[in-house]
């Protein structure tokens, strides 16, 4: 369900509580509402993650063992095997949402638009693992089998957002709009659409509470166009003729885009035997252990390059038998910013026909837009940035970029 509040009011010179900014039609919404649901496809539920048998070998459950280990073989399909596991009572997960908005016309046809945004998710999807040793005994709770993968959905996020834009509706040629959201995402390591994050340990879920991975804290758009005030039904050179062809019709357009840099979780990859639990189960790229983390000194070098964006001295390798204790996603990735331009000239060939010419440049000052550098420790690549954040043809993030294209409307 949900539900939404909106009043409207005219400030007047008799109304003395009226903010000062006000000008004309002022309009404030609330609104809220709770959502249950699914929320996705597939992967709550998927028993045939069962049909493929997993061996895990490890000198924690066989001391004796020893390379080559194919004599261990057979005994790990009997004794250690690694089933993948479901809540089956889990509960559908749930969001709130609220938020409170005030918009307001302002002099010279210009609109703003400020407000709150918020919301709390409960009952998210979760991953983590079971039967893992303990630090006390040094064994698991059911030595038959080996870690266990399991899906939940105890995990909880958090948003909360405020959002500001200042526009002005087309008018006398041009139309401009201003657009900035601060915010902050907080969440366990579930990341939605049925993934998650693994836990460092995995007793203390609480323990991965941080920023979330598309956790962006500033945004900034902005877009104008203008029409030239020249040829036909322009202020100027509106009679026709030869200027009307050259100089009437053209309309310019941009396009500005800014965002601070996303998350980097400092990572790292440790034998099960470092670890108390003995989880340093390692999934792609991004294994769930980290590093410790070396107080009083910058997780960013004095002077960082794209071969050297994060700091190696602010880390070190833990001790044996201890988790590190490096936040998650303590790091943040470079910013992005571009801007774009466009310029479009308008032909009339026939009261049936019209001919438009449109030029288009893309990341206009040609700025590199980098990706996020590795935050695998301890590695040849560890703080270094080897990708882009676009390499494809189009799209924000590219390199410089120019388009051309004709249109025919009739």
């Amino acid at each position: 369900f949900s539900y939404a509040v909106t009043k409207n009011f005219e400030p007047r010179g008799s109304v003395a509580w009226a903010p000062a900014f006000l000008h004309g039609r002022t309009v404030i919404r609330t609104g809220g509402g709770l959502y249950k649901g699914e929320g996705q496809l597939g992967d709550l539920n998927a028993p045939s993650d069962n049909y493929t048998q997993r061996l895990t070998l490890s000198n924690l459950d066989f001391p004796t063992l020893s390379y080559p280990a194919d004599p261990f073989f057979s005994q790990a399909s009997s004794q250690v095997i690694t089933p993948r596991a479901l809540q089956r009572d889990r509960q559908d997960p749930t969001v709130a949402q609220w938020g409170l908005q005030l918009q307001t016309s302002l002099p010279m046809g210009f609109t703003l638009d400020t407000g709150y945004l918020g919301l709390h998710g409960y009952h998210q999807f979760t991953r983590t693992y079971v039967n893992v040793i303990n630090p006390l005994t040094g064994l698991r709770p059911y030595p038959g089998y080996g870690q266990i993968d399991i899906k939940q959905a105890d995990s909880n996020n958090q948003f909360n957002a405020w959002q500001t834009s200042l526009q002005r509706h087309f008018h006398a040629g041009w139309l401009f709009s201003l657009n900035y959201m601060w915010s902050h995402a907080i969440n366990d390591a579930s990341t939605g659409g049925g993934e998650a994050g693994y836990p460092e340990d995995v007793a203390c879920r609480t323990c991965e509470r941080a920023s979330g991975d598309q956790d962006i804290r500033h945004t900034f758009t902005s877009n104008v166009m203008y029409e030239l005030p020249f040829g036909r039904g322009r202020h100027y050179l509106n009679t026709g003729g030869i200027a009307d062809a050259v100089l009437g019709g053209w309309q310019f357009s941009g396009i500005g885009t800014f965002r601070s840099g996303k998350p980097v979780n400092i990572v790292m990859d440790r034998s099960a035997t470092s670890l108390p639990d003995g989880n340093a189960d390692a999934h792609d790229s991004s294994p769930p252990q980290r590093p410790n983390y070396v107080g009083g000194v910058s997780v960013y070098p004095a002077q960082g390059t794209i071969n050297n964006y994060i700091n190696a001295a602010a880390f070190s390798i833990p001790l044996d038998g201890t988790w590190g204790n490096a936040g998650r996603n303590l790091v943040r990735g470079p910013d992005l910013w571009q801007a774009d331009i466009g310029l479009d000239k308008k032909f009339k060939l026939t009261e049936r026909f019209q001919l438009s010419f449109r030029t288009e440049v893309f990341n206009i000052f040609n700025r590199a837009q980098f990706g996020d550098p590795s935050g695998f420790f301890n590695t040849a690549n560890f703080g270094r940035i080897t990708t882009v954040v676009n390499s494809g043809a189009t799209g924000s993030g590219t390199s410089r970029k120019l388009q051309f294209a004709l249109r025919l409307s009739f």
